[in-house]
């Protein structure tokens, strides 16, 4: 499981390789000749394949689609039972949706390889992780770019202006219609086919915890009616820790910077975004998570430091998405019903049932009001009090 390629380039000739290389692609110190080794896409795609062969059990490879140029998007699946989805927490984290933001990628091979390690050498909080969790490491979501070094698809669209929540038309580069490009399809089909309850989706270019919404200011109004439980996630992950997040020195200053997270609009507004649309359409609470102020830091040092900052928060916020109640949805003759929408009052964070029946509703501690409702069904409304433990509470419903 470790990386034969983690290398410094100290031959000349290598040297001299990268410096072209970085004057042909779009590099934030394009002078700079750059020390440390990226992995290539057929170096990530080796490393996916050699880290299911080490660890068939707990893994899964999953093709999530294909990109413009026809190169797979490739997941892969963590749990003690990858096949299947049970009834148990999915996470997505997910990496490279900017080509040109590398460290991304780096950080979560990393991060795979500590949990497969620890799960190896008995660490039981790593163990009691994957045991309840369903995890979904998508390494790079743009492969074109990620070869390319741009930030934008071989199409030339920015992928995280291409989702269809508040989508708009205003620059080219934003695709000709939501959803256009066959990376950003193919992402908003497999998530909804999973039903995931979180997602991580990181960046590089600044160090903040973004949080939804992209599209408007929460200074202005505009934020998720379930704001409580978006900021309480967002500093899971800020606050994690022996590294704490939000005491990176180059934390992102902003009046509205709360302890390492920010609404994204509050920073800046953007339309068509991966996490808006996650959580409005998809039911899954998101954020985009900026991990470093150079997209292509130059030394190995820099490039650990950076995963250090990152590893124990992932955790954390893997760990406290199982958060709220989880339950099955069946019939009167214990058949599983897809589809069901479940819903809380005062909530625009709605969540249905997969083809299995299952469903996880992530959820504060507190006591809730939560309604269960189909087309042909009767609806129902079901009372539950939601503990303070990484489990939740189980909750299965009937509908007549």
């Amino acid at each position: 499981m470790k990386k034969n390629t983690l290398k410094i380039q100290i031959a000349a000739a290598s040297i001299l390789t990268f410096m072209l290389f970085a004057l042909s692609c779009e590099r934030e110190y394009p002078d700079e000749v750059k020390s440390y080794a990226y992995y290539t896409l057929d170096e990530v795609n080796s490393f996916i394949e050699e880290a299911h062969a080490a660890n068939p059990s707990i893994t899964k490879i999953e093709q999530v689609g294909t990109s413009v140029e026809d190169k797979p998007i490739k997941a892969l699946v963590i749990s003690n039972n990858p096949s299947s989805l049970e009834m148990e927490p999915r996470v997505r984290i997910s990496a490279g949706i900017h080509g040109n933001e590398k460290l991304t990628t780096e950080i979560l091979i990393r991060y795979v390889d500590y949990l497969l390690r620890e799960f190896n050498n008995e660490n039981t909080e790593i163990i009691n992780l994957i045991n309840s969790r369903y995890i979904v490491i998508i390494p790079i979501i743009n492969p074109d770019g990620y070869v390319s070094s741009r930030r934008y698809n071989a199409n030339g669209v920015d992928l995280n202006r291409n989702f269809s929540r508040k989508w708009s038309g205003d620059y080219s580069v934003h695709g000709s219609a939501a959803f256009s490009e066959p990376e950003s399809l193919a992402v908003s089909e497999y998530s909804l086919k999973k039903k995931f309850t979180t997602g991580i989706t990181l960046h590089s270019g600044a160090v903040i915890v973004n949080m939804p919404f992209d599209y408007g200011k929460e200074s202005l109004g505009i934020f998720p009616l379930e704001n409580d439980l978006v900021e309480y996630m967002g500093l899971v992950y800020a606050e994690s820790g022996v590294h704490p997040f939000n005491t990176h020195p180059d934390i992102l200053r902003s009046p509205y910077v709360d302890r390492g997270t920010i609404n994204g609009g509050d920073w800046y507004v953007i339309t068509g975004s991966m996490q808006d649309w996650s959580y409005l359409d998809a039911g899954c609470l998101d954020y985009t998570v900026e991990i470093a102020k150079s997209k292509y830091p130059v030394l190995p040092e820099d490039v650990e430091e950076t995963y250090l900052y990152n590893r124990d928060s992932l955790t954390a916020f893997i760990k406290k998405s199982g958060y709220g109640v989880s339950g099955r949805v069946t019939d009167s003759s214990s058949n599983p019903i897809p589809g069901v929408k479940i819903t809380i009052l005062d909530s625009d964070l709605v969540v249905y049932t997969d083809i299995n029946g299952y469903y996880h509703r992530l959820l504060l501690p507190g006591t809730y009001e939560l309604t269960f409702q189909l087309s042909g069904y009767s609806t129902q409304t079901e009372n539950v009090e939601v503990p303070d433990t990484e489990s939740g509470i189980h909750l299965n419903v009937q509908l007549n």
